[in-house]
């Protein structure tokens, strides 16, 4: 039953999904993870873009 544990969870990464989600309609989908990952880290956000890859998916 530990599967119900996690989905009572709130997500520790719903302010960044949301950045990057921003970023990405910004520029009308044409960015993909590395491009969202410079833009994250030119607001000064440091973040692995394997995590960017990961929430992109």
């Amino acid at each position: 039953m530990y599967w119900q544990k996690r989905l009572e969870q709130k997500n520790p990464n719903a302010s960044l999904e949301k950045k990057i989600q921003e970023i990405f309609d910004e520029h009308d989908g044409n960015y993909g993870y590395r491009r969202i990952q410079l833009a994250l880290k030119a607001q000064g956000i440091k973040v692995n873009q394997k995590k960017v890859r990961r929430i992109m998916g």
